[in-house]
């Protein structure tokens, strides 16, 4: 807590429990390079260990919305999904692959923190209606991340298939 003489920076993290939220605003420039605010780099640890590590996993659940969570252990997770499918050549497991194709990535990190987007998620953030530089949100939970354009809104009730429900 401020003033109690604690220099641990998740301070505000562990009063306030998994509702915790953080919200800083930036910007995607036209190439789709973000800078990631440092007060979410100082609090959120495991946002400073995928930095070093040099990436981690992107979600695209909702239009407009790309979500940002630690490689492990939801990285392996998905590619295990997607090995589950990779002898199978139906049409429900090409639609599958497909859905995990389009919902998961991983996003990769440069060393000043000021990473690209892919043309996906790029794609994403531009998929309700703004063009570059687009002013944009940036959400800190303790378990993730979330990027978002300035004035949108989750919608929920999105489909994803019930057996990956485990996964982010």
């Amino acid at each position: 807590m401020p003033g109690s003489g604690r220099s641990d920076t998740n301070w505000w993290l562990e009063e306030a429990g998994d509702s915790a939220v953080l919200q800083e605003g930036g910007e995607m420039d036209d190439r789709g390079r973000i800078k990631i605010p440092a007060s979410l780099q100082g609090r959120l640890e495991w946002l400073r260990a995928a930095i070093r590590a040099g990436s981690c996993l992107f979600v695209l659940e909702e239009p407009c919305f790309v979500r940002l969570v630690p490689w492990e252990p939801h990285g392996p997770a998905v590619l295990d999904a997607l090995g589950a499918l990779a002898n199978r050549d139906d049409d429900e497991a090409n639609q599958l692959r497909l859905w995990l194709g389009r919902r998961y990535g991983r996003f990769v990190f440069t060393q000043e923190a000021r990473p690209t987007m892919n043309r996906f998620m790029k794609a994403h953030l531009e998929g309700c209606g703004s063009r570059p530089p687009i002013p944009i949100v940036f959400l800190a939970l303790r378990a993730f991340l979330e990027i978002r354009p300035a004035g949108s809104w989750p919608r929920h009730g999105i489909w994803r298939p019930s057996e990956y429900d485990h996964l982010p």
